[in-house]
């Protein structure tokens, strides 16, 4: 019969817990996909509070994208909202972030167009 060395069992143990929490921190770092949702969200929450009315804010999917820059994200993308006399306009805005999708400079928000009211 082998005889077991005095902490084999637990030096095994301390080596399987170890190689398992090194994959679980590879596994858990956020990848592209993950900091490009965080950028979209973090420029949609910076636009909205640039807004007069942000509660009525309503951001639209199609025609918005996050895109690679050289500093991190560049996010684009349209957003309808209530202006000061309660009328529905579209604006278009651009915001950039870093590689971690933290904004960089307030976001640019362009000229509103009017949004016909839905019946």
């Amino acid at each position: 019969m082998a005889q077991e060395r005095p902490g084999g069992r637990l030096r095994a143990l301390g080596i399987v817990t170890g190689v398992s929490l090194a994959l679980v921190t590879v596994w858990a770092q956020p990848d592209g996909d993950d900091l490009a949702i965080r950028a979209r969200s973090n420029c949609q929450l910076a636009v909205r509070a640039s807004l007069p009315n942000p509660d009525s804010s309503n951001f639209a999917l199609v025609g918005s994208s996050v895109q690679e820059s050289p500093s991190g994200f560049l996010v684009t993308g349209t957003v309808d909202s209530r202006n000061e006399a309660n009328v529905r306009k579209r604006r278009r805005f651009r915001c950039a972030t870093d590689e971690a999708g933290q904004i960089l400079d307030a976001p640019e928000l362009f000229e509103p167009v009017v949004v016909p009211e839905a019946q």
